[in-house]
């Protein structure tokens, strides 16, 4: 069995609804046997702030031997499509319906077009504390605590709402 660990996110729309949506659509990509969600937090827009807040949130996907990363992955944007996700590449941090990132795989690296763990995951509160919620002791490839990159992070937290300077 293969773990994986997403982040979810959104900003346009009923983001609660369409984040339900996706959650239940997860569940239903062939291969994945369970999942589990963390709550929703609310964030302020990272990088572009002339936005919608967000929504932020992850999941913990179990699969079946012979998924592939980058397989998941195109699942992943297969979601996002579904719920109304267009991609904007002149826009890269702006608002969106929902976002359904890869974050970690097993103990994957990287994998050709995939890279693993996320390459800015360790910089965003916003992906961390949910990842956390969902997995305390989890750990980087590289046998880093998640825990500790979030102790290195300058950010504040109200009930479900986080801030974090850029």
């Amino acid at each position: 069995m293969h773990n994986a660990f997403i982040s979810l996110g959104g900003n346009l729309g009923d983001v609660p609804a369409t984040m339900a949506a996706a959650r239940a659509r997860l569940g239903c990509i062939p291969g994945v046997i369970r999942t589990s969600f963390s709550g929703l937090y609310r964030t302020e827009p990272w990088g572009d702030k002339s936005q919608p807040w967000f929504y932020n949130a992850a999941g913990h996907l179990c699969l079946e031997e012979g998924i592939r990363p980058k397989d998941l992955l195109r699942q992943l944007h297969a979601v996002e499509e579904s719920l109304g996700r267009i991609r904007n590449p002149a826009r890269r941090f702006g608002p969106r319906t929902i976002d359904l990132d890869l974050l970690l795989f097993d103990t994957c690296i990287s994998q050709g077009e995939v890279q693993l763990p996320h390459p800015r995951m360790h910089l965003r509160a916003f992906v961390l504390l949910p990842l956390l919620d969902l997995a305390p002791g989890l750990r980087f490839p590289d046998g880093r605590l998640v825990k500790e990159a979030l102790e290195q992070l300058s950010y504040t937290q109200q009930g479900d709402t986080v801030f974090q300077a850029d």
